[in-house]
């Protein structure tokens, strides 16, 4: 869960470095983090670690870089996959929008989450 709390204190301690809807989003998973802790649901840190592996073993560009992922983009995959269902182990959301700005590297992670499925 380290790669939420990492994301939630930076972009708790550089307000003015990001948007509105970055900062619902950290507050809206405080709240799932919250519910993890009261044993409403589980997060599970191998689903995400899975991803993780797999990601940085994919090879970018003909000079054969790896894929290295940027902190808000481990938030995102941990967020999407990290978090279930207590009984059932299903992930919470089936869909997610991504807003971000050209050259933030979102064609490479949803390249990445592609061929993860």
């Amino acid at each position: 869960m380290r790669e939420l709390t990492d994301y939630i204190k930076w972009v708790k301690e550089h307000p003015k470095e990001t948007c509105a809807m970055t900062q619902l989003a950290v507050k809206r998973v405080e709240g799932l983090i919250k519910q993890v802790k009261s044993k409403e649901l589980k997060y599970d840190q191998e689903a995400v670690k899975d991803i993780f592996r797999f990601m940085q073993v994919l090879v970018i560009n003909k000079s054969g870089e790896t894929l290295k992922l940027l902190p808000w983009q481990k938030f995102f995959i941990a967020a999407l996959y990290g978090f279930r269902e207590l009984e059932s182990g299903r992930i919470l959301h089936n869909e997610a929008f991504l807003f971000i700005a050209k050259k933030n590297g979102k064609t490479e992670l949803i390249a990445a989450l592609s061929l993860y499925h």
